[in-house]
């Protein structure tokens, strides 16, 4: 599965959760709204960070994607804001909150589709296919990372689902390593280009383990 089926898998699968929300009795025994809402939130808080840290912090000083690039991440922080108001309140059965629900569905339909039709066919065509895959570990990896911290402090990720991603991302990470491998032996690849990349990833990198470290001293950034 590459980025683009990364990025794309986890729109269909919020998509599916906020359909799940909207037909779920508000105090059902097994999906209630209450459980299926936090389980929305952790997956939404998942995306946006493994996305920023990834795909968005590549493509944050680029010309063509700049713009776009600040207005999406003003959206996360939206979404995030009002989905964390919908959380705190008891009665999720109530109309009004079955009304503030759906303007924030159709509010996540509209980034996910500003995301499919206009960043990622931008980024396709700016990224170098080594780029892509590297941002594909990292995209992978940042997952893991959030779902580890959450499942430490107690939230609601169960360790079969910890033990899943962790399998399916080490699956993930072995093919990586192979096709880098290959792909930076290969005898097209000058050293002037090796360099290149090697120093864009570096960047990167830097820049998501500065974010991460900015997050971790204002608790109000996450």
């Amino acid at each position: 599965m590459d980025l683009w089926q990364l990025i794309t898998n986890d729109h269909a699968n919020v998509a599916d959760l906020c359909s799940a929300i909207l037909r779920a009795l508000p105090n059902g025994s097994v999906r209630s709204r209450d459980r299926l809402v936090d389980e929305l939130d952790s997956e939404l808080r998942r995306h946006f960070e493994a996305e920023e840290e990834s795909l968005f912090d590549a493509l944050e000083d680029h010309d063509r994607t700049r713009r776009l690039i600040d207005e999406l991440e003003d959206e996360h922080e939206e979404i995030e804001r009002r989905l964390a108001e919908l959380v705190r309140v008891p009665d999720k059965g109530s109309q009004n909150w079955t009304l503030d629900f759906r303007s924030l569905a159709t509010l996540l339909e509209e980034h996910f589709r500003r995301e499919e039709d206009e960043l990622l066919p931008d980024a396709r065509e700016i990224l170098s296919e080594e780029q892509v895959w590297e941002l594909r570990h990292e995209f992978a990896e940042e997952k893991i990372e959030h779902l580890r911290r959450h499942h430490r402090q107690g939230s609601a990720a169960s360790s079969g689902l910890l033990l899943g991603v962790l399998v399916g991302a080490a699956a993930g990470a072995l093919a990586f390593a192979a096709w880098r491998s290959g792909f930076t032996r290969a005898s097209e690849r000058s050293p002037v280009e090796r360099q290149r990349h090697l120093s864009w990833y570096s960047n990167v990198k830097l820049r998501s383990r500065m974010n991460r470290a900015e997050r971790l001293r204002n608790p109000a950034l996450k």
